[in-house]
């Protein structure tokens, strides 16, 4: 399933963050999905199995989802959030 997101993607979920399942096997499809302020970068946390967050540039003209940035194992990876510089 997608969406064409126009404009800040931001702007399409509520407080900017948008809750999602990402498709893992087993319990690693919990966590969170956000984009920054400015709509060029999407991250996710994995919780549990892989206790990992990703960082993907975000094309805000195509949708594309692209550059993966892996980071941790964490302890617990569950949240994400970016500053706002």
């Amino acid at each position: 399933m997608s969406k064409l997101l126009v404009g800040n993607p931001a702007q399409h979920c509520a407080y900017g963050c948008c809750q999602c399942v990402y498709e893992r096997e087993g319990r690693n499809a919990i966590g969170c999905m956000k984009f920054s302020p400015d709509g060029k970068k999407l991250a996710v946390a994995i919780w549990r199995e892989a206790n990992k967050v990703e960082v993907f540039d975000f094309d805000n003209a195509t949708g594309l989802v692209k550059a993966p940035k892996s980071y941790g194992p964490f302890e617990e990876a569950y949240g994400v959030e970016f500053s706002p510089d």
